[in-house]
């Protein structure tokens, strides 16, 4: 199928996601209209072009929770790994948390604003660190933590939390969550 020139390849449906993701993050859901959504990404205000794609606002919530929870593209990172496996895949997430400003500040507006949908990012995030079979998930949780937080306060203050940059923080935390030797 041709376009035309100057059209994007990108699908209403994803720009809508995108555009409002934005908008939820800077605004809050609340404050977020459906006319706000529509201008943004290019759409007749009013005309309804909006509900071709989405019933309300809460089924497009729902949609971007859905879309940031599987397209974040954080490298698994198992916690039985070798200490140095594991050091570089937490610097590997990272980098992709940092890139994720938006979505992070998105995360801040869902707990104030919809803390069922926050409880569903939460278990994306989770989702990408795989667990250890001999310790439940809490060296999981421990890393999730650790690296999310890291990359918060790292935005939020603008400087690497405690002088460390994220190489030798991946270092850091990899050696702890290193599992006791048998003994």
């Amino acid at each position: 199928m041709n376009r035309e020139p100057g059209r994007s390849s990108v699908s209403t449906r994803d720009r809508i996601i995108r555009e409002a993701t934005l908008l939820f993050a800077r605004k809050g859901i609340d404050g977020t209209r459906i006319a706000d959504i529509e201008a943004a990404v290019g759409l007749a205000v009013g005309t309804g072009s909006f509900h071709r794609h989405f019933r309300n606002k809460d089924e497009l919530l729902t949609a971007v929770v859905h879309d940031a929870t599987t397209g974040l593209g954080l490298p698994t990172l198992d916690v039985n790994a070798s200490e140095a496996g594991l050091a570089t895949r937490i610097e590997d997430a990272i980098a992709v948390l940092q890139e994720q400003s938006t979505l992070l500040a998105l995360v801040s507006r869902l707990q104030i604003e919809r803390p069922e949908l926050a409880k569903a990012l939460h278990a994306g995030f989770r989702g990408w660190v795989t667990p250890s079979g001999d310790a439940r998930d809490d060296r999981a949780a421990v890393i999730t933590t650790a690296v999310v937080g890291y990359v918060v306060t790292w935005q939020t203050f603008g400087h690497h939390p405690g002088g460390l940059d994220p190489a030798t923080f991946s270092a850091e935390l990899a050696a702890m969550a290193e599992p006791p030797a048998d003994g």
